[in-house]
């Protein structure tokens, strides 16, 4: 790894709009590492690409629990008001109050291609999310699932491997259709059933957003005051 450059305020770079980044290659692994050490460096617990010249869509962090590198993030979701004072490594020293949404919902991708979810409206923390918990523990596994169902369905209708494509027996495109249709709706059915154990709205998601957002409070202050930056509620 190696400590990039911070950029200073005015620099130019820092009012451009910045590049989405379509492929994870090693490239961008290797800038998110070099990012995370000049930020850890610095003394900082976030930096944009911009801010060291790189006009990528990539910012990493840590907010207390462990480094994260967030690839085209978006803020899909915000709401209510706050002002905190907050410093910038690319404006050393000066700290001021800055007003900003109370709660936001960022998403994006990590440097493995999993979607990162930080919701603090579900947890009040960072969490990989349902759409990369389910990722993890459901798709992936049920890919492989399927690709096996699917390949089971042709060797039980006799479909030939070897055969020349159009010369398929009819028993054959039988099974090709039954693969093509039972297996995505299976886990088409799977994942909506899955849903049903997420809590959206009601009673049970507010006690969950408040218990959890008390701690998030907590450790942000904690984080903060280890950092020698001056906390006000």
């Amino acid at each position: 790894m190696a400590k990039l450059e911070v950029l200073r305020y005015p620099n130019s770079i820092l009012r451009k709009k910045c590049a989405v980044i379509e492929t994870i290659d090693n490239e961008v692994v290797q800038l998110a590492r070099d990012m995370l050490e000049t930020m850890y460096e610095d003394k900082g617990i976030g930096l944009a690409a911009p801010q060291v010249g790189i006009t990528r869509q990539l910012i990493v962090l840590d907010i207390g629990d462990g480094p994260l590198a967030l690839i085209n993030p978006e803020i899909v979701h915000a709401e209510g008001t706050d002002i905190m004072e907050e410093g910038c490594l690319c404006l050393p020293g000066i700290n001021v109050d800055v007003e900003r949404s109370a709660r936001v919902r960022v998403t994006g991708l990590d440097t493995r291609g999993d979607v990162v979810d930080m919701d603090e409206h579900r947890t009040g923390l960072r969490r990989e999310g349902m759409y990369a918990g389910v990722n993890s523990l459901i798709t992936k596994p049920a890919i492989s699932l399927a690709n096996s169902a699917f390949l089971w369905f042709l060797s039980a209708y006799g479909y030939n491997f070897a055969a020349s494509s159009g010369s398929q027996s009819a028993r054959a495109e039988t099974g090709i259709l039954m693969g093509w249709v039972l297996v995505p709706g299976i886990l088409l059915a799977v994942s909506f059933a899955s849903l049903f154990f997420y809590p959206l709205a009601g009673k049970k998601w507010d006690e969950i957003k408040n218990k959890l957002a008390k701690i998030h409070f907590e450790k942000e202050k904690n984080l903060m005051a280890s950092k020698g930056i001056r906390f006000e509620e």
